[in-house]
């Protein structure tokens, strides 16, 4: 059974090891050199917002943090990476499934949006599958100066009305 909670100092050096090469690392943080080191991901973390973990048995199998976040609209969901091992096991739904939960229920944000590159497959696969749809491709360069296509994925959700807490009425 998973379980997810905030990033922890201690969880930085299992998750530096969970892009396996510079293809993964890019899909996960495109500005980042690989290997991926504590220091980059600090500076990823300090700069963006709700930086998660799920765990399986204790043990960190996922990351992901929100940017460009604006509380009651929109938020995009970045740096997402699954344990090697744990790929295509359900942890990537539920990584995905709690972070939209944190931006429905704490941030109240009805658009969630998140870049995925046109070679990941099994993430555009699992995003489609969670609700999120295509709305846009762009076209960026990897480290390489090869051109990749980014795909934005937006996924959209009723919020139910919220409640004037001083005077328990419903907006």
């Amino acid at each position: 059974m998973f379980a997810n909670r905030p990033v922890k100092e201690e969880d930085l050096d299992t998750i530096c090891r969970f892009p396996s090469n510079e293809k993964e690392l890019f899909f996960m943080f495109p500005a980042s050199d690989y290997p991926l080191t504590k220091e980059q991901l600090r500076i990823a973390i300090a700069k963006r917002y709700e930086s998660t973990v799920i765990l399986l048995d204790n043990r960190v199998a996922g990351f992901a943090n929100f940017y460009l976040l604006q509380p009651g609209e929109v938020c995009h969901i970045g740096n997402v990476i699954i344990d090697p091992s744990l790929r295509g096991r359900g942890a990537g739904a539920y990584l995905l499934r709690t972070m939209i939960g944190i931006a429905r229920d704490k941030y109240r944000i009805p658009r969630i949006v998140l870049v995925c590159h046109h070679n990941n497959l099994p993430a555009l696969l699992l995003y489609t599958k969670l609700g999120f749809k295509p709305v846009s491709i762009s076209k960026i360069e990897n480290k390489h100066g090869r051109p990749v296509a980014a795909i934005s994925l937006e996924y959209t959700m009723e919020l139910p009305p919220s409640i004037d807490e001083s005077s328990g009425h419903q907006e």
